[in-house]
């Protein structure tokens, strides 16, 4: 039995995202226009948005689309008491 190695979608998403926005955010610094410190302000939101969405989606272990099973324990126990 082998250990799940795949990394989540919803990783990926923040972190691509993330990426994004904090390249995009770069090329706003300095703009004059009010306009473009509105956008700074909503991309940093989103930025926040995401990091939260990401730990409600990684903060429930047992429960989800990203939970740990009790397989791996069980093939353990019975590997430990061997055979009846």
């Amino acid at each position: 039995m082998t250990a799940e190695t795949t990394i989540p979608a919803i990783v990926w998403i923040v972190v691509i995202a993330g990426g994004t926005i904090t390249i995009v955010f770069s090329s706003f610094l300095g703009a004059p226009n009010i306009a473009m410190h509105l956008a700074m302000c909503a991309l940093l939101a989103v930025s926040g948005v995401l990091v939260l969405v990401l730990i409600i989606a990684l903060s429930n272990p047992f429960r989800g689309d990203f939970r740990v099973t009790a397989a791996p324990y069980e093939y353990t126990l019975s590997r430990i008491k061997g055979p009846a």
